[in-house]
């Protein structure tokens, strides 16, 4: 039986007509359809899938006793029966074989739930492609710790919107509202000197250079322990992330989409005042240089002003004349 919200829902569809529902939400109608019968079965689909990852999540624990705890379990049904998404559900299947202890009583994964909660699939996506090249080249790290301290990853803004299956003319305006979306979160970090250099650009997150544009972006703790929730780990450092293994942990087609990325790097970035002083005094060479462009423009409009009184003078000149 659905909860009370889903059967005012139901009923508020019934009362409307029909085309205006299926006009207003087009496949999601789908979800209320001709009865409560079918809002359970869409529903209990959608569960299925994230039963069924978490169990292979689990591995050979699966066969070693344990429970998830029933609070971590009712609020990742209560937003999974609306999962289609194959990530979405991958990442609350991660969550709940993550979540599976000896004799249940651990509930430390809500706030987790609570988080993917609030993302949205486009966030998600941009998550697990920028960590999961992180993972895929972790073995050019020497240090994990200098992934929070000294890297920036830079990463073709083309590819990321092959990857994240972002097209048309708004594509790279989602691209940038996720990337916002994660800093927020403070699941991603914006590369400080990226942004001061490009503070007067409308895209402060991309570098537009002779390389091509690339977003600039820095990993933090917080979104490598998602990661690693994600697929199934938990109580593991973040520095971690350079050595966790992604196949068979998710989907192969969706390793098919962060396979696609090949412009990735990782850039050491420049650490403490020093670095800080050179940012400001990029920033100050490029606000001199506009400014420098403006005064000569300026310059040169004074000068359009001067000829133009003088072909006045000239002007009022001849008239005087004229009129003698």
């Amino acid at each position: 039986m659905p909860d009370l919200p889903t059967s005012i829902i139901i009923a508020g569809a019934a009362a409307a007509s029909k085309d205006v529902v299926v006009k207003l939400l087009g496949p999601t109608a789908d979800y209320l359809g001709e009865s409560i019968r079918d809002l359970v079965q869409k529903s209990r689909e959608n569960i299925s899938r994230i039963l069924k990852r978490a169990a292979e999540k689990c591995n050979e624990e699966l066969d070693k006793p344990g429970q998830v705890n029933p609070r971590v379990l009712k609020h990742i049904c209560d937003e999974g029966r609306f999962v289609e998404d194959a990530l979405t559900t991958e990442y609350f299947a991660g969550i709940m074989a993550a979540a599976r202890t000896e004799d249940g009583k651990d509930d430390s994964a809500l706030p987790i739930v609570n988080l993917i909660k609030g993302l949205s699939s486009d966030q998600l996506r941009l998550h697990f492609v920028f960590y999961g090249k992180i993972a895929q080249h972790g073995s050019e790290i020497e240090n994990a710790d200098l992934l929070w301290t000294n890297t920036v990853v830079e990463i073709s803004v083309d590819e990321l919107l092959q990857a994240m299956k972002l097209d048309g003319s708004d594509g790279e305006s989602r691209l940038l509202l996720a990337a916002q979306g994660l800093i927020d979160e403070g699941l991603l970090s914006a590369e400080s000197e990226s942004v001061t250099r490009n503070w007067m650009s409308e895209y402060p997150l991309i570098i537009d250079d002779e390389d091509g544009r690339r977003m600039a972006l820095v990993p933090t703790k917080r979104g490598a322990r998602l990661l690693l929730q994600a697929l199934g780990l938990k109580g593991l450092s973040p520095g971690l992330i350079v050595v966790v293994n992604l196949e068979g942990s998710i989907s192969e087609e969706i390793l098919r989409d962060v396979a696609r990325i090949e412009d990735f790097r990782m850039c050491n970035r420049p650490v403490g005042h020093e670095g800080l002083t050179r940012t400001i005094a990029q920033a100050r060479k490029d606000l001199d240089g506009r400014i420098d462009e403006l005064e000569s423009r300026l310059g040169d409009c004074e000068l359009e002003l001067d000829s133009l009184s003088d072909r006045l003078d000239d002007l009022e000149g001849t008239e005087a004349d004229d009129s003698d």
